[in-house]
């Protein structure tokens, strides 16, 4: 078998496991399977053929993800936004893209917010974000190759 087919399955198994270890306590493993092939599929899209929100479609439909075992703990907003900015160089996307991919991907969470407000709230939190308490912190750079260094942890 090729090579770069084990590698980008392996890459893609590894995602996949991120999006678990992040979203895992507050959805469903089927909606996190939707979300991450969504998201590959964005990843893997020709760069002249779909734009990404031809892509997307909504996965998690609750207003808010709350932590399975205690409902009364919801992962606050400002936690996706670091989710899709971490992987914005992995992924290949702008931060508008990143925005529209939350604004679908998550609509009852996001109904009441532009593309633009998501858009600028990406980067808001980002530095208080990396030293702090978030459920999902800010990595130190959304560049695609140090996103795919921190993948590594999640080889099985």
């Amino acid at each position: 078998m090729d090579t770069t087919c084990i590698n980008a399955q392996g890459v893609r198994e590894c995602f996949a496991c991120y999006l678990q270890d992040k979203l895992g306590m507050y959805a469903d493993e089927k909606d996190i399977r939707n979300f991450e092939s969504v998201l590959y599929r964005i990843k893997t899209r020709q760069a002249d053929n779909n734009s990404v929100e031809d892509l997307c479609k909504p996965v998690f439909m609750e207003p808010v993800l709350r932590l399975k075992g205690e409902p009364c703990r919801i992962l606050e907003v400002r936690n996706l936004y670091a989710l899709l900015f971490n992987m914005t160089g992995f992924i290949n996307i702008s931060r508008n893209e990143a925005a529209m991919i939350l604004k679908r991907c998550f609509p009852n969470v996001f109904a009441n917010t532009k593309v633009i407000s998501i858009n600028k709230s990406l980067t808001r939190y980002k530095f208080e974000g990396m030293d702090t308490g978030m459920k999902i912190p800010y990595l130190r750079s959304s560049d695609s190759q140090y996103f795919e260094k921190m993948l590594n942890k999640y080889i099985r």
